[in-house]
């Protein structure tokens, strides 16, 4: 993600500018897992009030439960992490579909077994959307409530992207009317999220703070990754065309 960084002026100023890419990947795309079946299977909402005491067995929960397997998911962004994702749920049955802005080959398709879709068609046909799109001009926003309404009222959104790509306002009336079954979010509008933000106060979502890519065992390999790419721009050898942005 580079939407922190100001393009245009490093390409006027010849400053080079690289990333990591794909080095989270994994990381990334387990934890969308992992937030998938919470929401799905009110993982998070159990364990809290079973913490605070209170048994909260089946019948007794906010939302029903799904399984996964066999669910249609909708992955909105198919890069690196996309892709990650796509291949771990193809072990749970799941019919795939995604949205980008170049559509990949049919047999790269084929490859991932995923087929392409326009947003609406994909907001409207899945179970699940997960979103893993960089911020742009054009996604800033793009999840609001004419979208969520697009969705299926058992459906679950996951934004592991950016969080200005979801209307938080427009998201937060969805799930407090049920229009969508419930949502899980790792990013959000302003981070650190503030302790009285009105998404704390919903049954039907699982928040994690920012930490989707963190994980003991992927950090050298990503700094290792970072610094070949530092060490190239010093050198003046190639920086691995799939790492460049500017330059």
């Amino acid at each position: 993600m580079t939407d922190n960084l100001d393009l245009e002026t490093a390409a006027e100023l010849g400053i080079k500018v690289a990333r990591t890419t794909g080095s989270n990947a994994v990381p990334v795309a387990e934890f969308t897992i992992g937030l998938i079946i919470s929401a799905l299977r009110n993982l998070a909402f159990g364990h809290a009030e079973l913490m605070k005491g209170d048994w909260r067995g089946w019948g007794r929960l906010p939302v029903d439960s799904f399984t996964l397997s066999a669910k249609t998911v909708g992955i909105v962004g198919l890069g690196a992490i996309g892709k990650a994702v796509a291949r771990m749920l193809s072990g749970f049955g799941c019919k795939i579909l995604y949205n980008k802005p170049r559509p990949l080959s049919a047999e790269e398709e084929q490859r991932l077994g995923v087929a392409y879709a326009e947003l609406h068609t994909l907001l409207a046909a899945a179970d699940i959307v997960t979103l893993h799109c960089p911020l742009t001009p054009a996604t800033t926003g793009m999840i609001d409530r004419a979208a969520l309404r697009r969705m299926k009222p058992t459906a679950v959104l996951v934004n592991v992207a950016r969080g200005g790509v979801v209307v938080e306002e427009d998201l937060i009336a969805a799930l407090r009317a049920r229009e969508i079954h419930s949502a899980a979010m790792d990013v959000f509008e302003v981070e650190p999220l503030p302790s009285d933000h009105p998404l704390l106060t919903l049954d039907n979502i699982v928040v994690t703070p920012h930490i989707a890519a963190g994980t003991v065992d992927n950090f050298e390999p990503t700094v290792r990754h970072m610094f070949r790419n530092i060490a190239h721009a010093i050198e003046g050898t190639p920086i691995p065309a799939e790492d460049i942005i500017v330059g």
